[in-house]
């Protein structure tokens, strides 16, 4: 079994959990005809996205990814793909991102704990 990890900006991170889904856009004319038979007719397949947790982690660390990834419409992401089994290379974004804050953190420099983040692909070819 492979090791969770992505890579951004040439930095590797090894995450708590990473969950890929899989999803498959169909063009708005897809659907069931009235004998109740499937049509589907489908314009991406197998877009990506990654639900990632973070492991405890210092600030600036922290700081070093969420600034990289939040707001940023085209990100290039490098991960290990189970259904290719291989690393792949995907532009994604990041839709929306949570954090765990404890007393202390913020003006201690403490440990940040609970960080979760999903990882969206663009459906564009990365370099």
């Amino acid at each position: 079994m492979a090791t969770a990890y992505f890579i951004i900006n040439g930095v590797k991170y090894y995450p708590q959990a990473m969950t890929p889904e899989y999803e498959s856009l169909a063009t708005a004319d897809s659907g069931r005809t009235d004998d109740g038979v499937i049509h589907i007719e489908y314009v991406k397949r197998r877009l990506h996205k990654l639900n990632i947790q973070m492991p405890p982690s210092d600030t600036a660390t922290y700081t070093a990814l969420m600034n990289a990834i939040q707001g940023n419409p085209s990100i290039i992401v490098r991960f290990y793909d189970a259904m290719t089994n291989s690393e792949i290379q995907r532009e994604m974004y990041c839709s929306n991102s949570s954090t765990e804050w404890y007393s202390g953190v913020i003006k201690h420099n403490g440990i940040i704990r609970g960080w979760k983040f999903s990882l969206i692909d663009t459906g564009r070819d990365s370099v």
